[in-house]
């Protein structure tokens, strides 16, 4: 593999933790804890390759207790357990015994007799429950006191029948007892209690030997106390036994062993023709329950600068939907989120990780409901600000290099390249060889001969390729398609002249590129603007549309029609910002476009 094709492969592995600066971590964590109104105590750690690379804790374990809490002491978790349900399920379903699509009443009897939402809606599938689509209310505040509930009780309260607030299938909402049914359905087909099949199949051989459904295994003074505030004191919370709703929260874990969990799920990506490895779920299994199978409603909101931000329904983090007890987030910078929060009588939990290097996240705090997400959220991000990982990386085919070699020769003036193989018919039925090749004598007539190999390459999928070269006076961008079949042909091509400014535009040009990066030029004096606006004013909007992207990257010529007709570009960690600059005669005309959706963002140039 030469450099150039290297440039789109990402490794895993390279995420340099090992000598990333975490004290910003503990500061945000120290932050959040600072005066004990949270939570009594925190712990949390910066988690990769199935281990905690950094972790801490502040405050107490347990009022009584002199020890500060740390990745080894053991909380509830809460509502992460659901990830853990989700496997269990899935398991089952992966050796034949269920199909997501099975009413949950086709294995577990008194499921059977529940009403239906209406006479036309279906009853409720496996795959309802796991994506949080059975149409029952959300129920947290009343669920979560349920757990020790026994299953003759369950089925005592079922008979009573059901609240909906949807027809089965048709909505999101974050409902506790659809994830009770799943518990039902694995002890119907296992002939097991659902926390002994969970430790059975995953904890046992994973090796996460301190994580339990009863806190009652948990070894003397690493067990950290929940606790309510009530007024200016803590008050502490009764532990329950593993009961009938243990399945929608009821594991205790550390910040050490879901460091493995993590792990588990996220070295499922990307695809690939290794071996699967020990872990008791194959590869294609932990994708699915990281995939989002039912869209969370979005809410949009203006912010101060007229912009609009989009966040999840009613929980505080931006798009996402749900997977197999997973949340899946998109941000604009990083690509995915994949995590959960978890809130019990007692207890705050959060695990986060990102999926495209692994890095992530664990936090707990010994207070009813402690909002962890906030400062594992923010220590995250800060962690792979450090390390600037790509958001997504795209391994291209080999057939995409061969062709991107072929499209060099042409563009350099080789016109028998048009005839080679590697171009579909179907390319020059769209455009004949004649018109393709003449357009090509205008991009060099633009900005001369190219004059150096490709670079900043860039891709969407693994059959798409962006890339440029240098030329005399300005640059060349490509841009090739290939078809499905094998082997791959170049279906669709595009080549577009990107030449220099001209001398008396280029001084504006660099004005606008410095002030997108927080620098505060002189305009150049020998050209003025166009219409009524000064100067400094353009300036300030620019200035102003670099804060609101923040930067990922020097802005740079993307596109221009001529040498005094320009669009600069540039990505930042919020959005992208796009500004056309336009020289007439002794004036010049800016224009700006800012975007904010999370397409601006899909591809991103590797480091």
């Amino acid at each position: 593999m030469n450099e150039a094709e290297s440039q789109t492969t990402a490794h895993r592995g390279s995420a340099c933790l090992d000598t990333a600066d975490f004290t910003v971590v503990d500061e945000i964590f120290a932050r959040f804890h600072a005066g004990g109104t949270r939570a009594p105590g925190v712990a949390y750690g910066i988690v990769h390759g199935g281990r905690v690379v950094h972790g801490g804790g502040y405050g107490l374990a347990g009022l009584g207790s002199p020890e500060a809490p740390g990745p080894a002491t053991v909380f509830r978790i809460a509502s992460l357990s659901k990830s853990f349900t989700a496997a269990a399920v899935l398991s089952l379903r992966d050796e034949g015994l269920l199909g997501l699509d099975d009413p949950v009443g086709r294995h577990v009897p008194m499921l059977a007799r529940l009403p239906r939402a209406t006479r036309d809606s279906p009853p409720i599938t496996v795959a309802d429950c796991l994506t949080m689509s059975a149409g029952l209310p959300t129920d947290d505040a009343w669920a979560d006191r349920q757990e020790e509930l026994t299953g003759e009780a369950l089925g005592a309260l079922l008979s009573a029948g059901i609240g909906y607030t949807a027809a089965p299938g048709t909505r999101f909402e974050y409902a506790n007892l659809g994830y009770v049914f799943l518990g039902q359905v694995v002890e119907a087909l296992t002939g097991q209690g659902f926390p002994r099949f969970v430790s059975d199949r995953f904890l046992g051989p994973l090796g996460m030997t301190s994580t339990t459904y009863d806190h009652r295994d948990v070894p003397g003074g690493r067990l950290a106390t929940g606790y309510h505030r009530v007024g200016d004191r803590w008050e502490p919370q009764a532990f329950t036994a593993p009961g009938a709703f243990s399945a929608i929260g009821g594991l205790l874990s550390t910040v050490e062993d879901l460091a493995v969990w993590v792990h588990g799920l996220a070295s499922a990506f990307p695809a690939r023709d290794e071996p699967e490895g020990g872990h008791p779920l194959s590869r294609a299994t932990r994708r699915a329950m990281q995939q989002q199978h039912r869209a969370i409603t979005p809410l949009v909101s203006v912010d101060e600068d007229g912009l609009p931000g989009v966040r999840t329904g009613e929980f505080p983090w931006g798009l996402s939907g749900y997977g197999y007890g997973l949340f899946v987030e998109y941000d604009p910078r990083w690509g995915e989120f994949v995590h959960h929060i978890g809130g019990y009588p007692g207890f705050g939990s959060h695990m986060r990780w990102h999926r495209e290097t692994g890095v992530g996240v664990v936090a707990f705090g010994n207070a009813r409901y402690c909002p962890v997400w906030e400062p594992a959220d923010a220590a995250l991000r800060r962690v792979l600000a450090a390390i600037d990982p790509p958001s997504r990386t795209v391994t291209s085919w080999p057939a995409v290099h061969e062709a991107r070699r072929v499209v060099d020769r042409l563009v350099d003036g080789d016109d028998s390249a048009a005839g080679d193989p590697v171009f579909s018919p179907t390319l020059f039925q769209d455009e004949p060889v004649e018109t393709r090749l003449a357009a090509l004598d205008g991009v060099r007539r633009q900005v001369g001969p190219p004059t150096g190999p490709a670079e900043r390459l860039s891709a969407t999928t693994p059959g798409h390729l962006v890339w440029w070269r240098p030329a005399e006076h300005g640059r060349v961008r490509h841009e090739a398609w290939l078809t499905p079949t094998v082997p791959a042909r170049v279906q669709r091509l595009r080549i577009d002249a990107v030449p220099d400014p001209s001398p008396e535009l280029a001084p504006v040009v660099e004005v606008v590129v410095e002030t997108l990066a927080g620098g505060q030029p002189d305009w150049s004096g020998h050209l003025g603007t166009a219409g009524d606006t000064p100067p400094w004013r353009l300036v300030d909007e620019l200035a102003h549309a670099g804060e609101l992207i923040a930067p990922a990257g020097r802005a740079e010529v993307i596109g221009a029609t001529s040498p005094d007709d320009v669009v600069i570009g540039c990505v930042g960690r919020r959005g992208a910002v796009e500004v056309r600059v336009v020289r007439t005669g002794d004036r010049v005309r800016i224009e700006s476009v800012l975007r904010r959706t999370p397409e601006d963002h899909l591809a991103r140039r590797d480091p």
